[in-house]
């Protein structure tokens, strides 16, 4: 899993205990994506956040944002921040979806707007080809569609002039873990490259990624959950417990006086009397999203144990998700 570096909650990444790339980091994990889109083109955006250079950095070119914020971003620029800043990125797709439909269903696309995106998309990926200048750094291609035909033209189309590092796909929908096996299946049987899926970071999605990994090493996904949960809500429990366990809110300020939890960030907190646990309290949003991050990788890693054992892997999703997930075990054996 890849945390999206840039939060919905204004995490303060420059004090060094919240970014999990600092040796005084409250948790420690080795990767991290950042949209262009969001931080813009600050040339120096690694070292002005003091991330090192064995910590992992994809660059995502920001193409859901310069469609839906209208940015009108130079593919040329992109390349530069990327190369200046990254170790991998995306070239600057072009998205055939709907506007503010990011994660959900992909109803709406016609052929006529899948042919103008694949257009749109390929001249940008010219440009960026053309100008690479950094060997060290991986340009991934992007694939995008909603029917395996589409995807097949899709990826076709971008491979037939270009070599691509790696490749990025956009499930839709991406909380539906049929659906998203769908999209694996394809990058499975096309490609061996490294694959990272946008968005595919909810819990009945998860285990998917995780299950991809026995035949493809090189499976990433990007996760912002963390942080809108820290916006949204703060539940603390164990994760898997997370949803019915305890949660500060407006309209009930708590009295507790210790947070009902032994990760790392709220054990800071408890051991150290700050900050105010108010649901207000930004500062405790940066606190609250390493809470929600920790136990994600937490839940991530039991999965990735838990690969040599189908039987015990497939007990670990239903018993987190519903005996309904069962479907995906018997989609994924008939696949």
């Amino acid at each position: 899993m890849i945390p999206l570096l840039y939060t919905p909650s204004g995490i303060n990444f420059i004090n060094p205990k919240l970014g999990w790339w600092n040796d005084d980091a409250l948790i420690r994990h080795h990767a991290s994506m950042v949209p262009y889109g969001l931080i813009n083109d600050n040339m120096n955006f690694r070292k002005d956040y003091k991330i090192p250079e064995y910590h992992f950095l994809l660059g995502d070119s920001g193409g859901y944002q310069n469609l839906t914020l209208d940015k009108g971003f130079s593919p040329s620029k992109v390349i530069r921040w990327q190369e200046a800043n990254c170790d991998a990125g995306m070239i600057l797709d072009f998205p055939p979806y709907p506007v503010l439909n990011r994660g959900r269903t992909a109803d709406g696309v016609t052929t006529e707007k899948l042919e103008y995106c694949l257009e749109r998309t390929l001249y940008n990926a010219q440009i960026a080809m053309d100008q690479r200048e950094n060997p060290k750094f991986q340009l991934y291609g992007v694939i995008h569609g909603t029917e395996w035909e589409q995807l097949e033209h899709w990826y076709k189309c971008l491979t037939k002039d270009y070599q691509f590092d790696g490749y990025a796909m956009a499930p839709k929908p991406t909380r539906n873990p049929i659906q998203v096996a769908r999209y694996a299946l394809f990058a499975l049987t096309h490609f061996d490259e490294p694959i990272h899926f946008f968005l595919c970071s909810s819990r009945d999605v998860i285990p998917v990624m995780i299950w991809m990994t026995k035949y493809n090493r090189l499976v990433t996904f990007d996760n912002s959950n963390y942080s809108c949960a820290a916006l949204n809500y703060y539940n603390h429990a164990f994760w898997r417990d997370i949803r019915k366990f305890y949660r500060i809110s407006d309209t009930k300020p708590t009295t507790l006086k210790k947070l009902p939890c032994n990760c790392p960030p709220c054990t800071w907190i408890n051991e150290h009397g700050g900050p105010s646990i108010e649901r207000t309290n930004l500062e405790f949003h940066n606190y609250g999203a390493l809470h929600y991050l920790y136990w994600y990788l937490e839940e991530i890693e039991t999965y990735q144990r838990l690969l040599d054992d189908e039987d015990m892997f497939f007990n670990m999703y239903v018993s987190l998700t519903g005996p309904k997930r069962l479907r995906l075990l018997r989609f994924s054996k008939r696949e």
